[in-house]
């Protein structure tokens, strides 16, 4: 039983299925209307709120585990400090007791058994020195002594996957040893992973694990070597080494995945923005235009969500130099929901802010997602929701 000061959690990313239909063929979007379709409603959770960004979200049962750059809590009529983490009920919404701190912006939240894995930009954690990786109790959020990797460069994504912490962004080494943007740690210890080196050129921005692969998504421009495998790829979860059976054609800058049975889902950015299935050799199956980037992902059942800082999504694959829809578009501020096919559905939110939404994930057993940003409003700006949203 989780009680106000008790936590227990681990970390849940949304995962999501697509069917083919080719890239190459203008994709008609058609409108769905039976709610009972959407998963979520389209209305956010009465819940705590912040006072500056949310970056990152993660779900352990009745849990969410927040990051960004916030100082504070709204909970109701009081303002309770947060030291950029915080920890909400998903069942009520409310903010939880656990309160480690940081000094500087929390990028990635990553969750394994009773351990809470930190990435960003940070020095210091609860008020010990960390460069930009930490592990705190997920119950009392106190500091792992023992974990202490030392990161050179900015940590902007995690994993917990295959025994291993995987860590990303436009890092360059960890504990001294020279890695190219990626590398892996020992989940208990936090001891460099020495066989994990994948040789990157350029940033990654997201990574995603299934049972055989370890995904990289980001706007790098060569992969151990290779200039085929920029932006999105896979690579051996022991190893690194590039699984060249995955080899997608993916020109623009990827900011989020997520990945189920063999398929990968990018958020994407460009002339506009995607949001685009690929199948397990990497062929792009359907794709999603917007006018602005998508910058988020995750799936409940059978229905992906996304977010970014777009507010039309296009009618076709189209889009004009400038990123507008050509052949029209329905209107869907900073979020949006698709079924497998990749056909628009009717759930729309309708956040504000120019930014939008920076991170999702979903939880299937409370069939809830949770997002994080720099939106203020929902509705239009008839609901007040600052930073933190969650659909439930």
């Amino acid at each position: 039983m989780l009680m106000r000061n008790t936590l227990v959690a681990a970390r849940h990313r949304g995962v999501i299925f697509g069917t083919a239909l080719t890239a190459l063929t203008a994709l008609w979007i058609a409108v769905a209307g039976p709610a009972s379709a959407l998963g979520v409603p389209d209305r956010p959770q009465s819940s705590v709120a912040f006072n500056a960004e949310v970056r990152a979200v993660a779900y352990h049962q009745d849990v969410i585990f927040v990051g960004g750059r916030f100082t504070a809590a709204r909970d109701g009529q009081t303002t309770p400090q947060r030291s950029r983490l915080a920890a909400v009920s998903a069942s009520d919404g409310a903010l939880l007791d656990w309160a480690p701190r940081t000094d500087g912006a929390v990028q990635a939240i990553a969750v394994a058994g009773d351990s809470v894995y930190l990435g960003g930009d940070f020095g210091r954690v609860n008020g010990e020195r960390r460069e930009g990786l930490a592990k705190v109790h997920a119950e009392t959020g106190e500091l792992d002594e023992d974990f202490a990797p030392a990161v050179g460069g900015r940590v902007l994504a995690l994993e917990a996957a295959h025994d291993r912490l995987y860590v990303a962004g436009s890092l360059y080494e960890i504990d001294g040893a020279k890695r190219g943007s990626a590398g892996a740690v020992a989940l208990d210890t936090g001891a460099l992973d020495e066989d994990w080196r994948p040789d990157i050129e350029g940033s990654v921005r997201t990574i995603a694990a299934d049972s055989s692969r370890v995904y990289l998504g980001g706007s790098f421009s060569e992969l151990n070597g290779s200039e085929k495998h920029g932006k999105l790829a896979a690579v051996d979860p022991a190893t690194g080494g590039t699984d060249t059976s995955f080899a997608p054609k993916v020109w623009i800058m990827v900011r989020d995945l997520a990945v189920t049975s063999g398929q990968v889902y990018g958020a994407l950015g460009g002339e506009g923005g995607r949001l685009a299935s690929y199948g397990s050799d990497g062929t792009e199956q359907w794709a999603v235009t917007a006018d602005g980037d998508f910058q988020a992902v995750t799936v409940l059942g059978e229905t992906i969500y996304a977010g970014g800082h777009f507010t039309e999504v296009c009618n076709t694959a189209r889009t004009g130099p400038n990123g507008d829809c050509v052949d029209g578009s329905e209107p869907r501020g900073r979020l949006a929901a698709v079924d497998a096919s990749g056909r628009l559905l009717a759930w729309a939110p309708q956040a504000d802010s120019a930014i939008g939404v920076l991170a999702m994930a979903s939880n299937p057993d409370l069939r809830a997602v949770a997002v994080g940003g720099t939106f203020t409003t929902f509705g239009s700006g008839r609901i007040d929701q600052p930073y933190f949203a969650h659909f439930r």
